[in-house]
């Protein structure tokens, strides 16, 4: 897991982040919105594993919005039709709510994103038909809620059979994070800097 500043795109192939088969990539996109957001679950205080979980609901106090993305090197010939990557983040407040669906990722880019300064892939032509998890078939993604105790803490394990596509998710996460990364993080040591999060530990492949 990576926490970088604002791309200039998301697109399948991105120049804005690149290509990773290990990497997911994160950035914080809006912060202090007011408006009630209906999001594909509700994160309620407990251990979610999605798609078991799922559960639809709208997010109504005040909350900044965080975007993932994970975008590998296409596998053509190199015999790993799918590519897998696996990372966790925790915020340092709590997370209210998650959109992962392709079509409700691409109608909350104006309103939640970065447009126009970063590039969403918000037509058919760049991908908004594959851009979220798949919740069912032989390459299911799972995104873990691990609220537990604190709601703070998000765990991913994400698939891409052939390496075509994206896969992206964003996180709604109650706004006023004062941060402090864990000291035992390296990584997250060098990105102090940049806010919003802690608790990072590198993506692997599967």
């Amino acid at each position: 897991m990576q926490i970088i500043s604002a791309p200039t795109d998301v697109l399948n192939g991105a120049s804005g982040t690149g290509e990773s088969d290990t990497t997911i990539f994160g950035f914080q996109e809006q912060t202090g919105i007011l408006t009630d957001q209906a999001v594909n679950h509700l994160v309620s205080g407990t251990q979610t594993n999605i798609p078991g979980g799922q559960s639809p609901g709208i997010v109504t106090a005040t909350f900044d919005s965080w975007f993932f993305h994970f975008d590998p090197v296409s596998a053509t010939g190199d015999g790993n039709p799918v590519r897998s990557a696996t990372g966790s983040i925790t915020f340092t407040q709590n997370i209210l709510g998650l959109i992962f669906l392709s079509a409700d990722l691409t109608a909350t880019d104006a309103t939640l994103g970065l447009s126009p300064t970063t590039t969403y892939p918000n037509t058919p032509a760049t991908g908004s038909a594959s851009r979220g998890l798949e919740l069912s078939g032989a390459n299911i993604d799972r995104l873990i809620a691990s609220v537990g105790n604190d709601q703070r803490t998000l765990d991913f394990d994400i698939l891409l059979a052939n390496s075509s596509g994206v896969d992206q998710v964003r996180v709604l996460v109650a706004t006023g994070a004062g941060v402090v990364p864990e000291a035992t993080s390296l990584v997250a040591w060098s990105l102090l800097s940049l806010g919003g999060v802690l608790g990072l530990r590198p993506a692997r492949n599967a």
